[in-house]
């Protein structure tokens, strides 16, 4: 009888996502891109940098991440790119079904033009 891999048998259990935040839900590389695309930031210089800053030290370090990584999300194709990428990280681990929300008001004073 072979043995599976603990990480690799759960990574193919099919599962769901009942809570996830598209914003919370972003690929580091997805959001290194953006980073990048956008002039990043004095202190992330590279993917490393932007893994070291998702260890989160208390719950005031976790809103701040929020609310900086959130920055970089400033034009309708910056979210349909996030939107492609968390989905396809969700199809890799084997999720069936998701409840999926983002939060507009934290987008709003930014003038994203919606497309039709």
């Amino acid at each position: 009888m072979e043995q599976i891999n603990n990480k690799q048998f759960i990574r193919n259990l099919p599962k769901v996502e009942l809570h996830i935040h598209l914003e919370g839900a972003i690929p580091v590389k997805a959001l290194w891109s953006l980073v990048v695309k956008y002039g990043g930031n004095k202190n992330i210089n590279s993917l490393e940098d932007l893994h070291d800053k998702f260890k989160y030290k208390d719950f005031s370090h976790f809103i701040e991440t929020w609310v900086w990584k959130n920055q970089f999300l400033r034009e309708y194709e910056d979210f349909t790119f996030i939107a492609k990428e968390v989905a396809g990280d969700l199809k890799e681990q084997n999720i069936k079904y998701v409840e999926m929300f983002y939060t507009p008001a934290d987008h709003f004073s930014k003038n994203i033009e919606l497309k039709n």
